[in-house]
C-alpha cells in the first residue's frame, strides 16, 4: 500500500507521530496496523473513502494531507486520471506491507 500526502515533504519520517494533527484518507475497510493506535487516539485523523480516484482527487485538491493508495491502483487511477505522477513524492516506508508515504509538490495540471 502506498500512501502519498500533499505539503508534508520532508516532515514525514517514517512514524506516525511526525502526522500528529494531520489527516491520511484511504478506502474503507483497509486496516493500517502501523497507524492504528494514532487513529485510535485521535493522533492522527482518518476519512475513509470508497475509490481510488476519489482519493487521488481529495489529495490534489487538498481536501487531505496523505493517503494511502497501492502502488499498482496509484499507477492505473493517475495514468486515467491524467494526473502526472511526477507530481506526487514518495515520501517512505511504513511497514513490512510497503506502506509508503507520498507528496503533492506542485499545483497538478492535467
Amino acid at each position: 500500500d502506498l500512501v502519498r500526502s500533499r505539503g508534508l515533504g520532508d516532515v514525514y519520517k517514517r512514524q506516525p507521530l511526525d502526522l500528529k494533527g494531520k489527516e491520511i484518507s484511504m478506502l474503507a475497510g483497509y486496516y493500517y496496523p502501523v497507524f492504528e493506535q494514532a487513529f485510535n487516539s485521535g493522533m492522527v485523523k482518518k476519512r475513509e473513502v470508497v475509490t481510488e480516484p476519489s482519493l487521488l482527487k481529495m489529495l490534489v485538491q487538498a481536501r487531505t494531507r496523505a493517503i494511502f493508495m497501492d502502488s499498482i491502483a496509484f499507477d492505473y487511477t493517475t495514468l486515467k486520471m491524467k494526473y502526472n505522477k511526477n507530481l506526487f513524492k514518495k515520501l517512505g516506508l511504513k511497514s513490512r506491507v510497503e506502506a509508503a508515504m507520498w507528496a503533492v509538490e506542485h499545483k497538478v495540471s492535467h
